[in-house]
């Protein structure tokens, strides 16, 4: 069914205790107006209630929920109805045994060109159950054909050419009325140009208009299987219809085309038709660019399609209208630049195998192939650590034939570490060799691992893994550097993280790219221009997995950590992909700082030993004078 069902409104519904009221009936008059995109619905709603006392007025109010209300109309069934006044919720009196009627008007759209109208019963629950007489009525302005109601359901009590109605009796508030109908608007398009397309010598434009009809109901949301297939065969049949009425017309041709393309849905032969009319057309009106653009996509999907069914002879003829464009290739061509290709490749002159791939088979052909070339063939990065700064020198080994993107790649990096204040950075380049220096200065192990961590992160995603290898080396994982200061020694301790895995990870999703790429060009095909092609592909990816290799080999990072004065600090060579925590601490000796504490002990005991000689010297003289006494 059709994706937005539009709810028609139910009328009032009671905004207080009903009893001992009672729900008498309830009549919806839904008029179906056309409109440009869809439909218009007036909905005119009627509602009677009764009140069984016999010597009680009873008052009760109603609402209209969802959609305003006009035209508001109040009554009964002896006095008749006149105008109300007020606003919603709407006041009923109902005098003894008798009755009131309240009527109202609610507007709204439904868009098409499949229009799916639903009321649900359901809603009526607040009225208690089982309701009293109850009806719907669809009047449909102008009529409505039996082809164009869709679906309809439940099956209506009455209906005709103009409306249809459900009635019923105590009907328990359950269930729904579906109804889906092609919009009025679309539908008398569609046999307007059913009946001009039927006059004797109709003419191509009578058969384009009717498809013109007829195809945006195909591919209408919720249009039934069936009805949908009708419609694209009549579709299909009038544009051939157009053809066969102006074969020397470029727009018959190009409409049959560009249908046949947009519904082959993958299948081959319904490409090669559309390729045929699309050519035709082309062949009409040479400088239409829009024909010629639908023709070249048309060919590209085409070849796709033979390709993945293997159908060797649709394959050969899209070639063949592809090298009458000027954008194909013969088999003989082909193989002829595709020996040159490979000699060259095997030679290390990749430069001049891809001109040559170039020439042969088109940019685009060896465009797939270029963010997989090795950019570099080694990278060092060196490493250095002291109080205060960590800088980073690190030497690319250029790839033969890669010096301008090379170049680019590096001055990315580096403006993007001078954009984000991360670092001081600079490069230069002798053409064989780029260097690449950073600095890091730092005040802590918190600065410093912020610092270096924001330089890992400065790289886009599919950087290429030489300068992924830099940027790891350069921003660890975690770092800690820390230097005190004690009364006799200080102390420095460091510790890193180092994880170059993310060169690594890199290049192994440009290896499985590779490896999807070599699977391909190892496959069998019995064409001979995708044969030639995938014997160059083979060719030019096993030349760039050797690239790859010898990076990787040719790859290490050097971390050396300087303490200050001339003590010997350890350093370590990692190797690409490697993860190793680097630690090492040490006390740096400081006597110096002792002899403060030396000069105050010397006076101290130089002030003891004074004292304790004067204290012997004055002991021996008492002694003496104790000795000379009679």
């Amino acid at each position: 069914m059709a994706a937005s069902p539009v709810a028609i409104p139910h009328g009032p519904l009671p905004a207080e205790e009903l009893k001992p009221a009672e729900f008498g009936a309830l009549s919806l008059d839904v008029t179906i107006s056309p409109a440009d995109t869809g439909v218009a619905l007036e909905v005119r709603t009627r509602t009677r209630l009764r009140n069984p006392e016999k010597k009680t007025t009873l008052e009760r109010r109603v609402t209209f929920p969802g959609l305003p209300v006009s035209n508001v109309r109040i009554g009964s069934q002896n006095s008749g109805l006149h105008r109300a006044e007020g606003d919603d919720p709407w006041l009923l009196t109902m005098a003894p045994e008798g009755d009131a009627i309240i009527e109202a008007t609610q507007y709204l759209a439904a868009p098409g060109p499949l229009v799916q109208l639903e009321l649900d019963w359901g809603a009526l629950a607040p009225w208690g159950s089982p309701l009293g007489s109850v009806r719907l009525t669809l009047h449909f302005s102008g009529g409505v054909d039996s082809e164009q109601l869709l679906s309809v359901d439940p099956a209506p009590t009455q209906s005709d050419t103009l409306q249809l109605t459900w009635s019923h009796e105590k009907l328990r508030p359950a269930g729904k009325v579906q109804v889906l109908f092609i919009a009025p608007s679309f539908w008398r398009a569609l046999q307007k140009a059913r009946g001009a397309a039927a006059q004797p010598g109709a003419g191509a434009d009578a058969f384009l208009a009717l498809a013109a009809a007829a195809r945006p109901l195909i591919t209408a949301e919720g249009m039934p299987q069936a009805m949908a297939q009708a419609l694209d065969a009549e579709c299909l049949a009038a544009l051939r219809q157009a053809v066969a009425a102006a074969p020397d017309q470029a727009r018959p041709h190009a409409e049959l085309g560009a249908y046949l393309r947009t519904h082959a849905a993958g299948r081959p032969a319904a490409l090669a038709e559309a390729v045929s009319e699309l050519k035709a057309a082309f062949d009409l009106a040479p400088n239409d660019a829009r024909i010629r653009e639908q023709l070249l996509g048309t060919l590209e999907e085409h070849i796709a399609a033979c390709r993945k069914a293997g159908d060797r002879r649709g394959l050969l003829a899209a070639l063949d209208v592809a090298e009458s464009l000027g954008t194909g290739n013969s088999p003989e061509r082909a193989a002829g630049y595709t020996d040159l290709a490979v000699s060259l490749i095997d030679e290390g002159r990749l430069d001049e195998a891809e001109a040559a791939i170039v020439t042969g088979f088109g940019q685009a052909a060896l465009h797939r192939y270029a963010f997989l070339r090795p950019r570099f063939t080694s990278v060092t990065a060196e490493v250095e650590t002291r109080g205060g700064r960590r800088t980073v020198h690190s030497t690319l080994t250029v790839a033969p034939g890669m010096e301008e993107e090379a170049r680019r790649e590096a001055a990315a990096l580096v403006d993007a570490l001078h954009r984000a204040g991360i670092a001081e950075a600079a490069w230069s380049s002798d053409g064989a060799h780029i260097t690449i220096d950073l600095g890091v200065p730092f005040e802590d192990s918190a600065s410093l691992r912020s610092a270096t961590l924001s330089i890992a992160r400065s790289l886009p995603a599919d950087a290429d893994p030489a300068l992924v290898f830099v940027t790891a080396a350069a921003g660890p994982g975690n770092i800690s550097y820390d230097y005190t200061m004690g009364r006799r020694a200080d102390y420095l301790s460091y510790a890193e993280s180092v994880d170059l895995t993310p060169a690594q990870e890199r290049l192994e999703r440009l290896l499985e790219r590779l490896q999807v790429e070599r699977a391909e060009a190892e496959a069998q095909t019995e064409d001979p221009i995708e044969s030639a092609r995938r014997r160059w592909a083979l060719s030019l990816v096993k030349a760039y997995e050797r690239g790859w290799q010898s990076l990787v080999r040719g790859s290490r990072a050097t971390f050396r950590l300087l303490p200050p004065e001339d003590i010997i600090a350890p350093q370590w060579a990692i190797a690409w992909g490697e993860e190793r925590t680097l630690g090492w601490s040490t006390s740096i000796p400081r006597s110096e700082r002792l002899l403060p504490y030396v000069a105050v002990l010397t006076g101290a005991l130089l002030a003891l030993v004074s004292g304790l000689a004067i204290w012997r010297g004055r002991r021996h003289v008492r002694r003496r004078g104790d000795s000379s006494e009679p």
